[in-house]
């Protein structure tokens, strides 16, 4: 592909994603002029922007380049090892003991400064 090839395809990219940046802000207006009439019809102005927004950012390159590291994030995802109930549960309660200890630890901090300033100043 020569250099001009690629400028133009960039160029129409930038095109296509001002059409999705038009697309949403027409969502929004119609959201605020059928707010007033129905719900559903606001709620519908919006989804129908988001939807024709994504599909016209998904046929840049940009948005191809996009879906791929979302397919990929998906991926990772499910190669993940989440932690049993059980192993959830213990680091729970070691957060909250932990957590209460802390608190009991600054709260004797506080109030023994608290008893300094009063012999000071008092």
């Amino acid at each position: 592909m020569t250099a001009k090839a690629e400028n133009k395809t960039s160029t129409i990219d930038y095109i296509v994603l001002f059409l999705a940046l038009v697309a949403l802000g027409a969502g929004v207006f119609g959201y605020h002029r059928f707010s007033e009439e129905s719900n559903l019809m606001a709620a519908g102005a919006v989804v129908g922007a988001i939807v024709v927004a994504l599909g016209l950012a998904y046929m840049t390159a940009v948005g191809k380049v996009a879906w791929g590291y979302l397919r990929a994030s998906r991926a990772e995802l499910k190669k993940v090892v989440w932690p049993t109930r059980q192993e959830a549960f213990q680091t729970l309660l070691l957060v909250a003991v932990f957590t209460g200890v802390l608190s009991l630890y600054l709260l004797l901090c506080d109030l023994l400064a608290g008893w300094g300033v009063e012999t000071l100043l008092g």
